[in-house]
């Protein structure tokens, strides 16, 4: 402090030598450092603006980016059909308007002049492998702030060449991600995941991205253009499998009741054609009919005798009749072709495992006899058998069951939540009875008692260190006190031997020449010259010092 009392007294002293202009000018330099450190500390304050995708981009792109940022309420700025933001939060935002849906479908172009490098010092191949690795880490620190994950890493393979006769390579990629919610990734998510990646990598086709989830051990992939594959098989099964589930419970109401359905998928896609041709059409039709019919012949004139008939004798009547029909078909025939598709997905057949509590068929037991004691197993296998069969009846219209072997259903021993209750009853009554509960209050208040006691050890640990802080500082002080009176009884004495001492007269030092530039009077450099040789004559010689001041006083008296 005394040194800073110093300082500005020696400042204001050189200040009052300045007369107004000198004054004028020094507070306008202020005034304009001033202004200076505060424009300074806001262009330092300020992040810089980059553009969020180095590629052109249509009308309806920006218009559906600028709607978004806005609706979000992000700072940014459209330049010339740019749109800029602010460098840290780039990959936030490249993050959010993926997830809204709203980037361009290829953002390839951005990403690739984002990760050039014009060094002509690299040949073509390191050059690539740098491009692709820096593109990694980008698209890796952008999926990272996407909602619901916490890491990313991402590794994409382009090939670039191709040898006379192979195949044309495909680009592929294959993403890490760990998200923050147990249940994985859902649908959305693995959908924007591919598509943000296929978009940065020229080549790249979003059923191409591999995507496997760290925290739950699943993978992931989107179905193909030529694929009826669903996203997640497992999670469309678990679907099905819940729905139906929840159906049986709430449908038979028993309490206690587990329900486990298996839904078995069709995973492949197929058609089937059925053809059927029908009856065909008459065109024609052509019936005939002919019969012909001849008597016997007539015997001669005259008498016969009464005898049997001759062999010789006329013949006997003969007919005959010819039928004929004749039809013409048309060559054309009725068709009828039935063409079905079976699309992945859908269930092909469902089996459900039903376990009934034995308090349901005891319940219903001693609602036939309430004075009955505890039955056992014998006496409620007719009961169970029934039940059985009527719940089995029941729950096969329910998920279409062909046949019994769909439905199976049985029974659980409940009774061990009523063995627990007993002995927690027991051990309470042991303990009402005066047995022994030390142990147990031991391992209920224990780990509490702990705490409370070393919260207390922690509490008296510093109260003695400030205690001992205390009286350090007050040692401190008391040394500064003791040295600051004998820097004062050191200065009397000084004044003391300057009243009554005498002796040589010293010689004073010549005073240097006056310097240029300054606007102050010869007698007042003289006069500071003056003092400061007294002062350190004082210091070095006081014994000369007395002698002095006494010549000084005589010839002035």
């Amino acid at each position: 402090m005394e040194f800073l009392s110093r300082y500005f007294t020696q400042v204001r002293t050189h200040l009052g030598g300045l007369n107004t202009s000198q004054r004028i000018a020094l507070s306008l330099c202020l005034v304009l450092i001033a202004l200076s450190v505060v424009w300074l500390g806001q262009w330092s304050a300020r992040p810089q603006r980059v553009p969020l995708l180095s590629q052109t981009l249509s009308a309806d792109d920006e218009a559906n980016i600028v709607d978004r940022l806005r609706a979000g309420r992000e700072d940014f700025v459209v330049d010339n059909g740019r749109i800029l933001v602010h460098a840290p939060d780039r990959a936030r935002l490249l993050a959010m308007l993926q997830q809204a849906r709203v980037l361009p479908a290829d953002t390839s172009l951005s990403f690739k002049h984002l990760m050039e490098n014009s060094s002509p010092f690299l040949s073509r191949d390191d050059a690539h492998w740098r491009k692709e690795r820096a593109l990694e880490g980008e698209l890796a620190r952008v999926l990272s702030y996407f909602d619901g994950l916490s890491d990313a890493k991402v590794f994409i393979q382009v090939p670039q060449r191709r040898r006379i006769g192979a195949d044309v390579g495909r680009a592929s990629a294959s993403v890490t991600v760990k998200s923050r919610s147990p249940d994985g990734l859902n649908k959305a998510l693995v959908a924007g995941i591919a598509e943000f990646v296929s978009g940065a990598v020229e080549g790249l086709r979003p059923d191409a991205v591999k995507i496997v989830d760290a925290a739950t051990g699943r993978s992931y992939r989107l179905p193909g253009d030529d694929s009826g594959l669903p996203i997640d098989v497992l999670d469309m099964r678990r679907r099905w499998e819940s729905h139906y589930a929840r159906q049986v419970e709430e449908h038979l109401g028993i309490p206690g009741v587990r329900v486990g359905v298996f839904a078995e998928l069709n995973l492949d896609r197929r058609q089937i054609r059925d053809r059927k041709l029908g009856k065909p059409q008459v065109s024609e039709e052509e019936s005939s009919n002919t019969s012909t019919s001849r008597g016997s012949a007539a015997a001669g004139p005259g008498v016969r005798p009464n005898v049997g008939r001759a062999v010789t004798g006329g013949a006997s009547d003969e007919s005959s009749t010819t039928e004929t029909s004749r039809v013409v078909l048309e060559g054309g025939r009725d068709e009828k072709e039935t063409h079905v598709i079976e699309t992945p997905g859908d269930i092909r057949r469902l089996t459900a495992s039903i376990n009934v509590p034995r308090g349901y068929f005891v319940g219903i037991f001693k609602q036939q006899d309430a004075a009955a004691a505890e039955p056992k197993d014998a006496d409620l296998e007719p009961i169970i058998k029934t039940e059985i069969a009527r719940i089995r009846a029941q729950v096969k219209p329910l998920i279409a069951a062909a046949d019994d072997n769909q439905v199976e259903v049985d029974w659980y021993h409940d009774a061990v939540l009523a063995s627990v209750a007993t002995q927690r009853e027991a051990a309470a009554g042991a303990v009402a009875a005066g047995a022994p509960g030390y142990v147990e209050l031991l391992r209920e208040y224990g780990p509490r008692m702990g705490l409370g006691l070393l919260a207390l050890i922690s509490l008296v640990a510093v109260m003695r260190t400030a205690r001992r802080a205390q009286a350090s500082i007050s040692e401190v002080g008391r040394a500064v006190e003791r040295a600051r009176r004998r820097e004062q009884q050191a200065e009397e004495e000084v004044l003391e031997r300057l009243r009554t001492e005498g002796g040589v007269v010293g010689e004073a030092q010549t005073m240097q020449p006056v310097l240029e530039g300054r606007e102050v009077g010869a007698d007042e450099l003289r006069r500071q010259h003056i003092i400061a040789q007294i002062s350190q004559m004082v210091k070095d010689d006081s014994n000369t010092a007395v002698s002095l001041v006494e010549q000084w006083v005589t010839q002035q008296h």
